[in-house]
């Protein structure tokens, strides 16, 4: 980190750069590869739940036997991603 700290400005800044975008693709493929565990599983049915509003934040909430929890916000045009047994009942 001393050697980054000697360097320009924008050579500090570029490298800051590099190292985001090396974490969001670690995310990313992460993300990925479970997301091909399911695709790829013949025991697994997947489908996926779109927020069609272009404006408004949806809210997704699961139901338990006892009360409703929220799950996650979807902003527009986010898609959320589900995959599950097909033993399940």
């Amino acid at each position: 980190m001393e050697r980054v700290r000697k360097l320009p400005k924008w050579a500090q800044q570029h490298i800051q750069n590099l190292e985001y975008r090396a974490r969001k693709a670690e995310d990313d493929l992460s993300v990925v590869s479970s997301m091909h565990g399911i695709l790829a599983d013949p025991n697994r049915n997947w489908f996926t739940i779109p927020n069609m509003d272009r404006e408004k934040v949806m809210r997704l909430w699961l139901l338990d036997s006892d009360s409703p929890f929220p799950v996650c916000a979807l902003g527009p045009g986010d898609v959320f991603f589900v995959g599950r047994s097909k033993d399940a009942p």
